[in-house]
């Protein structure tokens, strides 16, 4: 099955209205919808054709160009494989730097911030080329290949990684700090309310992922590298599980 083309036109179009200096205030107003309402219509990909076609002109591109474009474009990688996710897992250093490019940090920011020097730094801007993760450009710059929906494999080397070592670390706090929030609930749901919750959670990641791209462009010292966990299970608290009657015929 063919996959959907319409995240990559999606991409495409928002790189020309950055192109055109046009924020989601912009078309907002020039739609007469909420700023909200636009933010949402990004995040989910639910175009009309009208208003695509609207978004379109406002970038002054005809739906054609737009989706030769978008065409155009090499498909972003999702994935490493194992063996490239070994090699990082290795080297607690290009881990580091492969989490900076992810987060856009410019070369000045890397070796001003972090404990790379500069040919340090390279070596390993250059690693992550051979990888296929970023292009190195000339000035030490780079751009970015994998997609915006990339993630770590599951239960590869990376996230083994991170789920020995971060997940705790990342749980040890009160959660009242500004910017900090933390929402512990339970309760029971029906099969249907569990499908619809989740995906209330998938809109909820792509809105942190459109508010993360949204701030891209601003200096390093204005933007928190910041984590979400949002996480749901049918399950039964350890310490009540004993105490649990089985269904008659249940097998033990």
């Amino acid at each position: 099955m063919q996959s959907s083309q319409i995240p990559a036109i999606v991409e495409e179009l928002k790189r020309a209205l950055k192109a055109k200096g046009l924020t989601y205030a912009d078309l907002a107003g020039e739609l007469g919808l909420s700023e909200p309402a636009i933010k949402r219509t990004f995040a989910q990909h639910k175009f009309s054709l009208d208003r695509l076609e609207k978004i379109a002109a406002l970038a002054d591109l005809e739906l054609g160009e737009l989706f030769n474009r978008s065409a155009r474009k090499l498909p972003a990688i999702t994935q490493l494989s194992v063996q490239q996710e070994q090699q990082l897992f290795g080297d607690i250093k290009l881990l580091l730097m492969a989490n900076l490019v992810l987060n856009r940090w410019s070369f000045s920011d890397i070796v001003e911030n972090f404990e790379f020097d500069q040919h340090e730094a390279v070596r390993a801007l250059a690693k992550l080329d051979r990888m296929r993760m970023i292009e190195l450009l000339p000035g030490n710059d780079y751009r970015l290949l994998v997609s915006r929906r990339f993630s770590w494999r599951r239960d590869g080397p990376v996230q083994r990684f991170f789920k020995t070592h971060v997940q705790t670390a990342f749980f040890d706090s009160r959660f009242d700090a500004a910017g900090e929030k933390l929402a512990f609930l339970s309760g029971m749901l029906s099969r249907g309310n569990l499908v619809r919750f989740g995906a209330s959670i998938d809109r909820l990641a792509a809105e942190f992922d459109e508010l993360a791209q949204e701030d891209v462009g601003l200096p390093v010292n204005e933007r928190f590298t910041t984590s979400l966990v949002v996480a749901m299970r049918p399950w039964t608290f350890p310490p009540f599980a004993p105490y649990r009657r089985r269904p008659k015929g249940a097998v033990i």
